[in-house]
């Protein structure tokens, strides 16, 4: 599962911390190179320009995290198939060693959080709070009853869809130069409530068409070989549709009618 792990890192992000059997993630938090102290940002070029470069950033961000889940698709698909070969080696013995077929959720938003060293000084750690924080991780909860294994939120979309994303906002045209970097996505028919934000949206993510397994992986493991059955859940020959993905990582389809993504207590619940 390291290699689940192993993306972070290689999308340029920062492992918050562990808890229980979640990660927790940012991306651009520990980022220095958007910020140029002897600049007078009382210039409202200046100004601008930083706006502009922070924006983009954001965008980057957002893209490497989608990135990121992608590429652990992969490698929960990799582990579960050495997992069922592993079982099945040992099912004969008298003390079976077994190793559990695994589903992750994972859930991606977008947005501003108050990061650093937390605490006192009887217990300090580094982490992040915030509200976007929280909707983070009610996304991440929310993938069980929307039958996904990615989800984004609507701000995460909102900033990705006009070059990534084929949509009205771009045409259903991607450019050239992001083509590499396309992601399909299928809104959630389900609406849920956010403070200060009104009804939202989630957006489940099927593909990046384009992703190089072989590419990612080599990034930190020169020798990494992709498997070709497990090449089936992303990039070229990866699903098409959430409903492929429900399939391709048997994931029940939801029943849309019953599910109340606003419960307060367990936040995801079927009626």
């Amino acid at each position: 599962m390291s290699r689940m792990v192993n993306c972070i890192s290689i999308t340029g992000g920062n492992v918050d911390k562990f808890e229980g059997d979640a990660i927790m993630a940012c991306w651009g938090v520990l980022r220095d190179d958007n910020i140029d102290i002897g600049k007078d940002f009382s210039n409202p070029d200046d100004y601008k320009n930083r706006k502009e470069l922070h924006k983009k950033h954001v965008e980057q961000d957002a893209l490497s995290a989608i990135k990121a889940t992608v590429g652990m698709r992969y490698a929960l698909m990799k582990y579960n198939k050495d997992a069922e070969i592993f079982t099945k080696k040992h099912a004969d013995e008298p003390l079976a060693k077994y190793k559990p077929h695994i589903r992750i959720g994972c859930g991606l938003n977008t947005g501003r959080a108050t990061v650093g060293f937390m605490g006192s000084k009887e217990k300090m750690e580094f982490t992040s709070i915030g509200d976007a924080v929280n909707l983070a991780s009610r996304t991440e909860s929310s993938n069980k009853p929307c039958g996904t294994d990615i989800l984004i939120t609507q701000d995460t979309y909102s900033i990705l869809c006009k070059n990534y994303i084929r949509c009205e906002d771009n045409d259903f045209t991607i450019s050239k130069e992001n083509i590499e970097n396309e992601i399909i996505v299928e809104k959630i028919p389900v609406t849920f409530e956010v403070k200060g934000k009104g009804s939202q949206n989630f957006y489940g993510v099927v593909n990046m068409p384009n992703f190089d397994i072989e590419a990612f992986f080599k990034t930190t493991d020169p020798d990494f070989k992709a498997d070709p059955e497990c090449t089936k859940c992303a990039g070229p020959n990866g699903p098409k549709s959430l409903k492929q993905v429900r399939e391709l990582l048997g994931i029940p389809e939801p029943d849309f009618e019953r599910v109340n993504l606003n419960a307060e207590e367990s936040k995801v619940t079927a009626k």
